[in-house]
């Protein structure tokens, strides 16, 4: 009872007989232990008198499989004639008749020993109503197949002494009507083939037995302990596989404790978007019910397997569709690519505005100190830098592809240069300064070779970069797989960090030129801005390395159009807004006697 009552599962398969059932339904009616639906074989009988009151109560509403069986014309009618008279050689005619009757006739000299009336038969008594209550009228099963039998032996019979042969052929000449033998009937009868009234064809298989034909039954006992056991369907083994069970569902009338239908599971089914996941050691029907896999839907129930979206899909929530990746990438649309966009418009315009401000006040001891034409490529070329970050946003096209890192690239090797220029200029002016010094007709040269050296060597690695491996625009279904990530393809990793590994050296020389200068007179301090506005510079590129190394998607984006616009801004502050803080508001510091000292 408790294995029972523990499981999952509403049916309890019935393989035994009665009386070996008996105790465990009356261990469960006298815990009340209800709500399991019996399905019996054909090795069970319901006898009302074996089992009491509460135990038959469990088993209202089973379902049970009883062998197969139709009206047999003629045989209600037969029973309620059998009478003494008719049958007077019967041998069991008599026994019928006392146990019938509940007398005893004075022909019998044997007592049957359950009677309990010593009343004597008359031989007037009328069966009438009573064939019902003697007879198991609603199953007919086992006579039915009697039934069967006699006619399948009366078959055989017929075809051997119609001088048919074995496969059903007639044969005149060889009749053998006076030499009948059992064996001989075993030969016809396993090839006898007929139909019953309602159509069923009987015939034996090659093992000898009919094949598999059964009746469905539901019992159905009601509360003044009545039953009825009424047919409810049928199994047929000879059908097609989609009709072999009928049933008639609105007929059965199911245990106490369900309205309708049961279900007995031991799992419940999986639904769509969840695949089964077979216990190991359990029936194939228990199972555990998993979410299908990252990438993977199914729209079916009870799926075993889940299918793996294409490429450019993914599922949708419920893991049921695919549906198209959205397309990712830095837009203007979104707030961080207009913030962008916005400071790079806004930074390159302040940039032109210090040139303007150099321009108009060209002529004056602070911008002239400066090395104007150093300082005027230098402000051009962080412009271009500013407006670059522009080609890192939007949707990745060819072009864009292909000039962005170049540009970035070009342009920020020609600002590291212009400062690695201006700490030369610097320090040949300073010693130029002294007695007998031979430096300051070459400083000029020397920051001309420097301009336009530096950057040819970065514009070469870039030249062979284009040749050789060029970025491009590409749809990456591989970075996440949710998104399709619409990105430039750099081409090589390696020109891409030779171009940021020669930036990071020019710019590292610059920083150390420029901070063996620093302590320079005062009159020539421009080597402590340089040397501040490089260590910016390189604080943000080191930054930039683990961060662009670590994001993902857009981000790597974002991340590197921030160290541009941070790296760009810093050298633009550092070099520059000084010094238009003393031409625009200290006039009485742009004087050559400030800018010499005296």
């Amino acid at each position: 009872m408790d294995v029972i009552m523990s499981s999952t599962a509403v049916a309890v398969v019935i393989y035994c007989e009665e009386m070996h059932l008996k105790p465990l339904l009356e261990v469960m009616s006298a815990q009340d232990k209800q709500g399991k639906v019996w399905i019996y074989t054909l090795s069970f009988t319901f006898i009302p008198g074996v089992f009491s009151e509460g135990p038959s109560k469990l088993l209202n509403g089973s379902i049970g499989l009883v062998l197969h069986s139709e009206a047999m014309p003629g045989f209600s009618s037969y029973l309620q004639s059998l009478h003494l008279s008719k049958y007077p050689n019967d041998m069991f005619i008599d026994q019928f008749w006392e146990d019938a009757f509940d007398c005893q006739l004075t022909t019998n000299n044997s007592v049957s020993p359950l009677l309990e009336s010593s009343r004597t038969c008359t031989g007037e008594e009328e069966l009438g109503d009573l064939v019902t209550l003697l007879f198991e009228m609603e199953d007919l099963s086992y006579t039915f197949q009697a039934y069967l039998a006699v006619y399948a032996f009366a078959y055989a019979l017929h075809n051997l002494m119609s001088c048919t042969n074995e496969d059903g052929y007639s044969e005149p000449g060889k009749c053998e009507r006076e030499t009948i033998s059992p064996w001989k009937i075993y030969l016809y009868l396993r090839n006898v083939s007929f139909r019953t009234r309602s159509g069923d064809r009987v015939f034996f298989n090659e093992a000898g037995e009919i094949p598999a034909m059964f009746d469905v039954m539901n019992l159905q006992i009601f509360p003044d302990n009545n039953y009825r056991l009424l047919k409810v369907g049928k199994y047929d083994s000879q059908a097609t596989l989609n009709e072999q069970i009928t049933l008639d569902i609105p007929s059965i009338i199911w245990n106490q404790v369900y309205r309708q239908m049961p279900h007995s599971v031991c799992s419940k089914s999986c639904q769509p978007g969840r695949r089964k996941n077979v216990i190991k050691g359990q029936p194939v029907c228990c199972f555990q019910c998993v979410p299908c896999s990252v990438g993977e839907i199914t729209n079916e129930t009870d799926a075993t397997v889940c299918l793996k979206c294409p490429e450019d899909q993914w599922p949708n929530e419920y893991q049921v569709d695919c549906l198209l990746k959205a397309i990712q990438y830095l837009s203007y649309e979104e707030t961080m690519g207009f913030a962008l966009a916005a400071t790079s418009i806004t930074s390159s315009a302040f940039t032109l505005l210090v040139v303007c401000i150099f321009k108009k006040y060209s002529e004056t001891p602070v911008v002239k100190a400066n090395n104007r034409n150093i300082s005027y490529i230098i402000l051009s070329a962080l412009t271009t830098c500013f407006l670059s970050a522009l080609l890192f946003i939007g949707y990745p096209i060819r072009v864009t592809c292909l000039l962005r890192q170049i540009v970035f690239g070009i342009t920020f090797s020609v600002v590291v240069s212009g400062m690695l220029a201006k700490t030369i200029t610097v320090i040949l002016v300073f010693k130029s300064t002294k007695p007998g010094a031979i430096g300051k007709r070459f400083d000029s040269r020397i920051s001309t070779i420097v301009i336009v050296f530096c950057p040819f060597l970065q514009i070469g690695i870039c030249m062979v970069w284009l040749l050789m491996s060029p970025p491009f625009p590409e749809l990456n279904t591989r970075a996440r797989a949710d998104t399709i990530l619409a990105e430039c393809n750099e081409g090589s990793n390696i020109f891409f960090y030779s171009m940021l590994g020669y930036m990071g050296l020019l710019a590292t020389v610059s920083f150390v030129v420029a901070f063996l200068s620093r302590k320079l007179p005062d009159s020539f301090n421009e080597g402590q801005y340089i040397t501040f506005s490089m260590f910016v510079f390189l604080s943000v590129w080191l930054c930039f390395i683990p961060a662009y190394l670590s994001a993902e998607g857009k981000n790597v984006v974002i991340v590197e159009v921030f160290a541009i616009l941070a790296s760009s801004a810093g050298l633009l502050s550092c070099l520059f807004f000084p010094k238009c803080y003393i031409i625009l508001l200290r006039p009485d510091m742009n004087t050559k006697q400030y800018v010499r000292g005296k």
